[in-house]
């Protein structure tokens, strides 16, 4: 059996914050892709275990929807995360790709909610 990784690490935040997500609303971006995996049969082939390894901001929407998709469209799919620890993205600089660094801006997106105006409503977030 082939094994594929996909590691979409920094894909929790959008490229308007630093980050590399071509969506504005990231929980919405894994969600479509864990769909169109499943969708286009990457899933349930039996030569091919696909897994990708996802931020922890991003792990719980993944995971509902890949439940919500029928188990012979997901057995050979798996979803895991990436390791976190201190270093923050940087507009034009450190996009996360080659560290294993939570960055902060992931936590302004998981905790904060964007209105339509892209502006975040206030919330205090605190990472021990």
């Amino acid at each position: 059996m082939k094994e594929i990784y996909v590691n979409l690490k920094r894909f929790d935040i959008p490229k308007t914050y630093g980050g590399i997500c071509p969506d504005e609303d990231p929980v919405r971006w894994i969600r479509k892709i864990v769909k169109d995996t499943a969708e286009l049969g990457l899933g349930n082939r039996k030569d091919v275990q696909v897994t990708y390894f996802l931020p922890e901001s991003l792990l719980v929407p993944a995971l509902e929807e890949l439940r919500s998709v029928p188990e012979e469209k997901r057995s050979h799919f798996q979803i895991g995360c990436q390791g976190v620890y201190r270093e923050d993205v940087a507009r034009e600089g450190n996009f996360g790709a080659f560290t294993v660094n939570a960055a902060g801006g992931a936590g302004h997106i998981i905790f904060g909610r964007v209105r339509q105006d892209g502006q975040f409503l206030q919330q205090i977030c605190i990472f021990l």
